[in-house]
């Protein structure tokens, strides 16, 4: 008797000359967790789970060794992070030069201000962010609305679920390590601005990844939203992994990408190549708070002006980290003491 569906066989191969796609593994140890909860107190399967668990454990501590790693942004860590030879520091904001620019005009930060108010007082802040969406929304249009008043040569587009790693992912390369990430996702929202003499509006409204990188004015800002209830360090990983992809897929060597992660809350970073060195900088948080904004006027007024005129400014400029006369570089051991 002969099988219905004939063996097939691989050549057998070491965990270093393979490709380990740990998004899988993310997702069947997220579906175990789920299963061991449905189970837990039968006490029929309970040692037959644990052993399940133990056992997947320590795959996932084999397999997460292997060289070449694919994973998607968001499940990124700390360690993925430093496995890639990603240096971390810090920037400071000068919060004095910050209030003395005046590059959001008085009538658009007056009607995103309101807008926000009614945005505080009539939707609700469920768990899945989506007042965070709608806020953010509001603050990026107020800042391509800017974009296009100040200026007749330049205009700004805003790209929402924007993909930088499809289908097999964007190889990320540690210099010295030769370990391998492919990184595979999309961030929320992607901004940049382009030539309205060299380019039209609709084309760059239908632009993909690529055709981006051919029309964009200057640097390409990448912005997230998280749970009003996040701790926003958690998404540190997540936010440095979408940079420095779209850091090898733009393949600049100098120029820093910049994203702002949260809900109106900054903490902005900068991930850019310094010598053939990555580095991210991560600064302090400015908040937007829905008490200031309903009830401290000129408070929640000049923490909107500061959110929206940082955004503009790491829009439209090209200024390294170094040269940005709205930052201090800090060390890290500072800005961990800081922060």
């Amino acid at each position: 008797m002969t099988d219905q569906y004939p063996k097939t066989y691989r050549q057998k191969r070491s965990l270093q000359d393979s490709a380990v796609n740990m998004n899988v593994i993310s997702n069947t140890r997220c579906q175990l967790a789920a299963m061991k909860q449905d189970l837990d107190g039968i006490v029929e399967s309970q040692e037959e789970v644990d052993q399940i668990m133990c056992h997947f454990a320590a795959l996932e501590a084999i397999l997460a060794k292997a060289k070449k790693i694919k994973l998607s942004f968001s499940s990124a860590t700390e360690k993925d992070i430093k496995k890639l030879g990603i240096e971390h520091s810090g920037l400071f904001f000068d919060r004095k030069a910050i209030s003395q620019r005046y590059n959001i005009p008085r009538s658009i930060l007056d009607s995103l201000h309101e807008q926000l108010r009614r945005i505080f007082l009539h939707v609700m802040a469920p768990e899945h962010g989506a007042r965070a969406r709608i806020i953010l929304d509001s603050v990026l249009l107020a800042v391509a609305e800017t974009c296009a008043l100040n200026t007749k040569k330049t205009s700004a587009v805003i790209f929402p679920e924007f993909t930088i790693g499809a289908g097999e992912g964007i190889r990320v390369i540690n210099p010295t390590t030769k370990h391998e990430i492919w990184l595979t996702g999309t961030t929320d929202f992607a901004l940049c601005t382009y030539s309205t003499k060299r380019t039209c509006r609709e084309t760059v409204l239908l632009s993909t990844l690529d055709d981006v990188m051919r029309v964009a004015h200057n640097r390409i800002t990448l912005v997230e939203t998280k749970k009003e209830t996040t701790e926003l360090r958690t998404a540190l990983p997540e936010a440095t992994a979408q940079a420095v992809a779209l850091a090898e897929v733009a393949g600049y060597v100098d120029d820093p990408f910049h994203l702002k992660k949260g809900v109106c809350v900054d903490p902005l970073l900068r991930c850019f190549r310094e010598n053939a060195t990555r580095v991210f900088y991560e600064s302090e948080m400015i908040q937007i708070s829905e008490r200031d904004i309903l009830d401290n006027l000129d408070r929640g007024r000049q923490d909107l002006h500061d959110v929206t005129e940082i955004v503009y400014h790491w829009l439209v400029s090209s200024k390294g980290p170094s040269e940005d006369p709205l930052f201090r570089l800090v060390e890290e051991e500072e800005l961990d003491v800081s922060l």
